[in-house]
């Protein structure tokens, strides 16, 4: 499943998680979205990831999708470190980015 990303725009991404992942034991989840040569990563420690259940969630500003290039696929992985060092990763997901006819940042 792919996951859609318009330059310019707010997006949640949402990941779910197998249900057996005990997300509250995480003590640290990467969100980790690559376009070469960009690489963007939100972790838990900074504030930047939710979890809601089995729910992981990262909310990317106006200039961060903007700093993608449209047209070029991307990548997008989740990492856990749950407690007792058990460290997970999901499967790399690809990313579209589209493009915005006016790019710049609205506020």
């Amino acid at each position: 499943m792919a996951i859609n990303i318009t330059r310019g725009t707010t997006p949640t991404i949402t990941i779910h998680v197998p249900e057996d992942v005990e997300l509250n034991t995480a003590s640290e989840i990467w969100v980790t979205l690559k376009q070469q040569p960009k690489i963007l990563t939100k972790k838990l420690t900074t504030g930047t990831v939710l979890i809601t259940g089995s729910d992981i969630s990262i909310n990317l500003t106006q200039a961060e999708t903007l700093q993608f290039q449209a047209g070029a696929g991307g990548l997008i992985q989740v990492r856990i470190l749950l407690s007792g060092g058990l460290a997970l990763a999901s499967q790399i997901e690809r990313v579209n980015i589209y493009d915005v006819i006016q790019a710049g940042e609205i506020s």
